[in-house]
């Protein structure tokens, strides 16, 4: 874009006070207040459990189930919070 001979007034602009994010999440886990159902997308000899909300419809809890399936070996079996 080329502007040629404008004058441009910045007089009557707002300044914006932009807040920093927190460096870190609280230690504390959100709680869920959904229902929630255990479902295992692992194997036989090594079971991966998760839990998702009992509020899915079919589609979309067939939808989750087929994603965890396939990505299984990139999802992590356990997390600790520090």
């Amino acid at each position: 874009m080329e502007y040629v001979d404008e004058i441009v007034d910045y007089t009557d602009t707002k300044e914006e006070v932009i807040q920093l994010a927190l460096a870190a999440l609280e230690d504390t886990p959100p709680q869920v207040r959904d229902p929630i159902s255990q479902v295992d997308v692992g194997t036989a000899e090594k079971p991966l459990l998760f839990s998702i909300s009992a509020k899915l419809t079919a589609e979309e809890r067939e939808a989750l189930l087929s994603f965890l399936c396939e990505y299984r070996d990139c999802l992590a079996e356990k997390y600790e919070y520090s």
